[in-house]
């Protein structure tokens, strides 16, 4: 997956970098809804800023802006077990417990809290393995800052 950022911090290497997400509307260059149509008003407007920690090894400065890269791969298996994992927990605990638990009123209510627990400590372990295998990059320079220009 890339993005596009501003280097706001380097620390030992590694470079914090400043990324605009994007709305679901940024990809239609040539809508002449801008802004109106079925999808923005769903989803309304995205666009927030998001930080990404990525290794500077091509020597970024604080207010380049840069095009940073990670594992596709990572991303998709990551999503699988934080969304996958918790459904398939819910429903082996549903079929071991359908017949004992079938005439309580409050069944559906301790699906839904075990499916969401099980998705919290899915998420949970998802972020630990991300922080220590998951890597980012810094693949390419797109801009350098003023800043740079004027200090040399």
């Amino acid at each position: 997956m890339k993005a596009v950022g501003i280097v706001t911090k380097i620390e030992n290497g590694v470079a914090t970098v400043l990324c605009q997400r994007s709305s679901a509307c940024s990809s239609c260059h040539e809508c002449e809804a801008k802004g109106a149509c079925h999808a923005e008003l769903i989803f309304g407007n995205q666009e927030q800023t998001v930080t990404a920690e990525a290794e500077n090894s091509l020597g970024a400065r604080i207010g380049d802006k840069v095009e940073i890269e990670s594992s596709t791969a990572n991303t998709l298996l990551s999503a699988f077990f934080v969304f996958v994992i918790p459904f398939f927990v819910s429903l082996l605990i549903y079929f071991k417990v359908k017949e004992k638990l079938s005439d309580n009123t409050f069944f559906p209510l301790i699906l839904i809290v075990v499916f969401l627990f099980a998705f919290y400590v899915s998420g949970k372990i998802v972020n630990a393995f991300v922080k220590k295998r998951h890597k980012t990059y810094i693949v390419e320079i797109l801009e350098e800052s003023k800043e740079r220009f004027e200090a040399e």
